[in-house]
This record gives structure tokens, sequence and C-alpha cells, in this order.
């Protein structure tokens, strides 16, 4: 049998024949791991499956505790029902088809059916009224628990409103959300962190001017609407950039550069080119990309000006998709760790929900 199946048939029976009487505080999951030689995350199986089964109830910030059988019908069953999941998340892009297919896989393999709903920023335009409707429909469909990328296009108003439609909320890689989201699971990488240890590659390689390449905030109209944050996670990296330039005395509002634009739309790529020439010309020879994309008008300019990538100018990048490999020279970029995201995604599907966030810590992957 498995061993968290067993576990939990241990306390489901001490439970029904009265050896913990309702009301009983149980074992902590660090605590339950420790007695039973488990890991955290079986531990936490067990719970989520006495809860299910409405035998134990969390109590926030207290622990995990018997329930009064008038309060519920116990259903006596070793078998783990995860419900349907939609899944709120982009498949195109190469900084997220790879992380989409993998977890979409994961999900099978661990018994789940997800079910695709669409981009996250499908329904930026729509009225919170509209897109109210549109989430409503998900959970009259069946879905119960969404994963969502929790970008700086999703209508986090509209799903504030109805979130009780949904047993479980999941947001993945980014939360860009006003509102706290009590309750909900948020997977997130450390943008942070992942600008840091860019800035510091190139600082530490005596590339010490600075250039930002990163996009245009949400409309304000859009961001009010749907209440989404005024600072999204590429400030994230900016922050992790301004860390690293304290750490080697660099000012970088004095020597270094931002260019905030949506690219490569071709519509703009020239405008982003001549900001990237300015940038150089003013003595800018480090360059930070928000992605992997963002670094290919840099690397048409440095062909333009006869510059030596890695000699002259040195350029890191962000995700580590598969364009790094195939651009001459190859791209040094910050991997975000998509194995172990996919992982704790997968954890929290069967967990009970943590309100502090669980941030995925990236690692540098440098190419000559």
């Amino acid at each position: 049998m498995v061993k968290y199946r067993e576990i939990y048939l241990k306390l489901a029976k001490q439970i029904v024949n009265g050896e913990l009487p309702p009301g009983t505080r149980l074992l902590s999951s660090a605590e339950l791991a420790q007695t039973e030689n488990i890991s955290y995350m079986t531990a936490h199986k067990v719970y989520e499956l006495l809860c299910r089964n409405n035998m134990v109830e969390a109590h926030r910030g207290q622990g995990f505790f018997v329930r009064k059988p008038s309060e519920s019908v116990y259903r006596f069953t070793d078998t783990l029902s995860v419900g349907k999941i939609g899944l709120l998340l982009s498949m195109v892009d190469r900084s997220y088809s790879d992380f989409y297919h993998k977890l979409v896989l994961r999900l099978l393999n661990s018994g789940s059916a997800p079910t695709a709903l669409g981009y996250s920023w499908m329904m930026e335009e729509f009225s919170c009224e509209k897109a109210e409707k549109v989430l409503l429909s998900f959970a009259a469909s069946g879905i119960e628990t969404l994963i969502i990328r929790g970008d700086a296009h999703f209508p986090y108003k509209a799903l504030w409103k109805v979130r009780n439609a949904f047993k479980k909320i999941i947001f993945v890689k980014f939360y860009n959300g006003e509102m706290a989201f009590e309750g909900a699971s948020k997977v997130l990488f450390d943008m942070r962190k992942a600008g840091q240890i860019a800035a510091e590659y190139l600082l530490e390689n005596n590339f010490n001017k600075l250039l930002f390449m990163t996009q245009e905030p949400a409309a304000e109209a859009i961001r009010r609407k749907h209440g989404i944050s005024s600072s999204l996670f590429d400030m994230d990296i900016l922050d992790g950039i301004e860390d690293a330039c304290k750490t080697y005395n660099v000012d970088f509002y004095h020597t270094g550069r931002i260019i905030a634009r949506n690219i490569p739309y071709h519509e703009r790529e020239d405008e982003v080119k001549k900001e990237i020439h300015a940038a150089l010309d003013a003595g800018c020879n480090g360059i930070v990309c928000m992605n992997d994309i963002r670094a290919l008008s840099v690397y048409q300019v440095a062909a333009e000006r006869g510059l030596i990538i890695n000699k002259d100018i040195s350029i890191v990048s962000h995700f580590n998709t598969s364009l790094c490999e195939s651009l001459m020279p190859k791209l040094s970029s910050v991997d975000m760790n998509i194995s172990t995201l996919i992982e704790a995604v997968a954890d929290s599907v069967n967990s009970p929900a943590v309100n502090l966030p669980v941030y995925i810590q990236p690692r540098l992957v440098k190419r000559k």
C-alpha cells in the first residue's frame, strides 16, 4: 500500500473509533513527517485526504483538528480525489510552451486530466462583469481548481468576486494582482534573485555600465479595471539589478539605462534599435534582457556596429529557452528552474493552500 494511504487509514480509524475525539489537535505536517519517517509533502497528502473526507479541518495558523461528527458525514475511503483542473496558461511562446506541456504531462501522470481554458490575457479587454461570467462558466462546467499564470493581463478583480466558486486557485510563475488572495497558492519565480545573478555575472566580468531591456507597464486603464499591480515582475528584476550594483558599488542610475518597450514587435523594432545604439554610445556594455527574445535586437545592433559579444559587450537574458543555443555566440541566460516549479505546482494541487508564496530559485547558465 502507498505510504500516505497507510498512514491515512491509521488516522482515519482512530478518528472513527473515538481514539482521536472531536477537537483533538493533530501533529503538524512536519511533526507527522518526523514521527512516520516520511517526507513533508507526503504528510501534507495525508492531511489533504483527511480534510477532503471531512474528518479533519485546518485552522489557519493553528494546525489540523478532528472535526465534530455533527458537522459532517464521514466518507471513509482511501481514494484521493483531486477534482477537475483548468489551465489559464500560455502554450505558444518559447518561454512558456515547455513549462505548459511538461506540467500537463506531470498532472496526467498523477491522475489528473487538466483542461486548457485559454491564455491568461485573453480576458484583458473584457469588462469586469464579462470576465466574471467567463470564470463562472468554468466553474459551472465542473472546473474545481484553476492554475493561472498571474501576469499583467489577468482580471484579478473579477476572479476575486467569484473566487468561492472554486475549491482551489493556484497562481504560477508570477503574481501581479493588487489583492492578497488569501487561501490561494502562489508558486512563483524569484525574479529579484534572477535579476541579481544576471547583473552580478556582468559586473564580476567588468561590464559595469548596465542596460536593462524590459517591457512597457500595463495600460493604466486596464491596470485599474482589473486590479493589476503597478509593480510588475520585471520591476523585481530591476530590484535585483540594484542589489547587485550596491554590492559592486556601482551607481546604476548614473551610468546605466533602461529601455522599456514591448519587443520584438516589428512596428517598434527600429525605435528600439535606436535606443540600443544610444545606450551603447553612452558607454553601456553589460545588457540584462527581461527574456531571451529581447536579446535579438542587441545581437543585431552589435553586428551593425562590429562589436564582439563577450568582449566589447556582454548580454544576459532570462528563461533560458532553446533560442540561447541557436544564437552565435550562444546566449548566457538565467534558468528559472522549470522542473522544480512543475513539481511545486503539482504538489500544490494535492496539498492544503499556503498563504506564503513559494519562490523557485533560479540559476545562471553561462555560455561562451
